[in-house]
């Protein structure tokens, strides 16, 4: 009558011995990552902001438009030219019978430069606006990925403590069926709870990995190595009303301010359409030369 409980007892110690392995890898990667230098979001967030492309394009995009109104307002740059008539065909300059000298302008009607320029920078403060947008995209992503990464480790240790209590009772119930305390269901059950915990443990900790992979892709970040655990976040606190929120949104949220832009950039291109079919003007001095003497 006691050998089949002896037999399940065997197999539940090699079972509690492959589930301690696995525990203390789990603990000794912890300690691990616990003993690195903890990462702090305002260097991620200042490296974010050198070495991620996509707010690096938007801000290239936006020193770009900033130099077009200058270009697009500008006069066209005059023009020097010669003309020779009467040329022998030893096109010797100095047998011809006149030489023309000419410099020249051209000068579009009054205001189609000045809308040309007010277009190009409208256009320069939507660019600006949208790499606005964008570093807030890096930030608030970067943020996000920050304290996905504290959760996670918050969880693996809060689990990790269940794991060692629920580790204690499994080893005193078995003890205690031993001796005919408690039931074999009883160690059934601590079994099944220890092995739910250690589980729970394991995915979190897969979950640290893909945590660290999304903030390594923000940061443009070559390599595997891991990040150490992510520092406490402060109190959270909110001191203005959703009214204030709300208001401070529509007034200073870049793409909401782009859009305005847009619409006055429009109204001014229409302007501009307007007033393309006047027309432009070209001025030029010329001077006659006689170099041959005739």
């Amino acid at each position: 009558m006691r050998e089949t409980p002896q037999r399940w007892r065997m197999g539940s110690g090699s079972r509690c011995l492959r589930a301690g392995i696995a525990a203390v890898g789990i603990l000794t990667a912890s300690v691990a990552n616990a003993q690195m230098e903890r990462p702090r979001l305002t260097d991620l967030i200042a490296e974010a902001r050198q070495h991620n492309p996509d707010l690096g394009a938007a801000e290239a995009r936006a020193r770009a438009s900033a130099s077009v109104p200058k270009r697009v307002s500008a006069l066209d740059d005059p023009v020097f030219s010669y003309e020779a008539w009467n040329t022998p065909e030893s096109f010797r300059l100095d047998q011809a019978d006149n030489n023309i000298f000419r410099l020249s302008q051209k000068v579009p009607f009054p205001g189609k430069r000045a809308l040309a320029g007010e277009v190009a920078t409208l256009d320069a403060e939507i660019m600006g606006k949208e790499a606005r947008g964008a570093e807030l995209d890096v930030v608030v992503g970067i943020t996000k990925a920050y304290y996905e990464l504290w959760r996670i480790h918050r969880l693996i240790a809060v689990y990790t403590r269940e794991k060692d209590l629920v580790q204690r009772v499994t080893r005193i119930a078995e003890q205690k069926y031993g001796t005919s305390e408690v039931s074999q269901s009883d160690v059934l059950r601590a079994q099944v709870e220890l092995t739910h915990m250690i589980n729970r443990v394991q995915t979190e900790t897969l979950s640290v990995r893909s945590a660290e992979a999304e903030l390594r892709e923000m940061l443009s970040r070559p390599g595997t190595d891991p990040f150490g655990i992510p520092e406490d976040p402060p109190p959270p606190g909110l001191t203005a009303t959703l009214e204030e929120v709300t208001e401070n949104a529509l007034s200073a949220r870049p793409e909401i301010a782009a859009q305005r832009v847009a619409v006055s950039r429009e109204e001014a291109g229409v302007r501009l359409s307007e007033r393309a079919r006047l027309p432009d003007f070209e001025f030029s001095v010329a001077r006659f030369e006689n170099l041959h003497g005739g």
